[in-house]
């Protein structure tokens, strides 16, 4: 009997390091490693990598595409958000302690480490210079007013 459990105990062991360790190392496996990754950036890697985190602690539930399902008028990609977040570490302050009286809870350094929020936040600023759309959306809004006003001051002019 002693043989059979030793052959257990070493398939158990050899199934852990064959399941595990791949992820621990960047989640690489056989057929994710090779000639293939060796054309990406470290900004392909840390932006694949921070979307990972962006999905698994589940920003992408109310952050999809960059924008804000709980207050749609603060959406986290677009020129208001980069000019009220210019430095990373203001996203990341608001990641880390939440909003208080809000959805938005906090991610400590517990939940999202340091190397996974570098990521996170690399991310998080591609939501704004790789959406066209937002672009499109910003130049949209931006000329709106414009009407809005010259509407007003016609009317005004009648009167």
């Amino acid at each position: 009997m002693r043989p059979v459990s030793a052959r257990l105990a070493l398939t158990a062991i050899f199934l852990t390091f064959a399941v595990v360790l791949p992820g621990f190392a960047g989640g690489e496996t056989k057929e994710g490693s090779g000639s293939s990754n060796a054309n990406n950036s470290p900004g392909e890697a840390a932006l694949s990598r921070g979307k990972v985190v962006f999905e698994t602690h589940l920003c992408v539930e109310c952050h999809k595409d960059g924008g804000n399902s709980v207050r749609p008028s603060k959406p986290i990609s677009g020129k208001k958000f980069l000019k009220k977040y210019p430095e990373d570490s203001q996203i990341e302050s608001v990641i880390r302690n939440g909003v208080p009286n809000a959805s938005m809870p906090s991610f400590g350094p517990a939940v999202i480490t340091e190397e996974e929020m570098k990521d996170l936040l690399c991310y998080v600023r591609s939501l704004t210079r790789s959406d066209p759309e937002t672009s499109e959306n910003e130049k949209k809004k931006q000329a709106r007013p414009a009407v809005r006003s010259a509407g007003k001051k016609a009317g005004k002019k009648k009167k």
